[in-house]
């Protein structure tokens, strides 16, 4: 429990991002302080907190940036009247989770749009990153959900190995199926397409190749060299080392749809 606390707070989760925007809101993670124990078990799966928009798109620079938590902004560049340039540069908040992680974590998101549910995310031509997500609507006249209603997300960047871009497209109360897989991941998809192509970023393979012959892409094929070590209280005062390696990314052909929490009180 502790860990993930600390884990969710090191993405910048129940805080403000400072974007030079407002209102801002700062969702809610108070539910990881409770006592219980479900608190923390449905929390894992995003029922019980609350992040906001930005701050989801500014956890997912993490995934891309190898571990790199950067702090979002809006104005890239202000010119003065005297021809003076004054660039606004990248904030480094901190890094949540390891460069290794970060590898890793993005070779899964790339086989979610490969091989998982959300190939409508696809974009010719390159590797996508990105992973669906369904909410349930809170009952704002008591507790429970409401029936039939959702909120569906899709989050990813392009390309994987070298992203142009982090990108989070959220649909509320969708007409067109009830799954972010039929309808914010083909929108994702024609955003990309379009910024892919305005960015003018190279294609990085053949549009026409069979896509069972196509690995992705930098991707370690053995991670034996450089395990992650987890240490274990034995209870006896001592801790044991212990090397953990995670299965290997080619063995991930699919992934469940996310539940992630609906946003309530953030304006558009």
């Amino acid at each position: 429990r502790t860990a993930f606390k600390e884990g969710i707070e090191a993405f910048g989760f129940g805080e403000k991002t400072g974007i030079e925007l407002t209102p801002e809101a700062s969702g809610n993670v108070d539910a990881l302080s409770k006592q219980a124990e479900v608190y923390g078990a449905t929390a894992s799966f995003g029922q019980g907190i609350s992040v906001t928009p930005i701050q989801l798109l500014a956890g997912f620079t993490a995934l891309a940036n190898g571990g790199r938590l950067l702090k979002p902004f809006i104005i890239e560049e202000i010119i003065y009247p005297d021809g003076r340039r004054e660039k606004t540069s990248s904030e480094y908040l901190g890094s949540p989770i390891s460069a290794r992680t970060s590898e890793l974590i993005r070779g899964m998101l790339v086989s979610v749009v490969e091989r998982g549910h959300a190939t409508a995310a696809a974009v010719p031509g390159y590797f996508v990153a990105g992973k669906t997500g369904t909410a349930q609507v809170a009952n704002p006249r008591g507790p429970g959900y409401l029936e039939g209603v959702v909120i569906t997300s899709y989050a990813g960047f392009a390309p994987a190995d070298d992203p142009a871009f982090v990108m989070l497209v959220k649909l509320d109360k969708p007409r067109a199926g009830k799954w972010a897989s039929v309808n914010a991941a083909p929108l994702f998809s024609e955003i990309a397409t379009y910024l892919l192509a305005y960015l003018e970023v190279p294609m990085e393979r053949d549009i026409y190749a069979p896509k069972e012959t196509e690995a992705v892409p930098d991707l370690p094929s053995d991670l034996s060299d450089a395990p992650d070590i987890v240490s274990i209280d034995t209870g006896s005062g001592e801790t044991l080392d212990t090397p953990v390696e995670p299965p290997p990314i080619e063995e991930i052909q699919d992934m469940t749809d996310d539940t992630v929490e609906a946003v309530e009180g953030v304006e558009e």
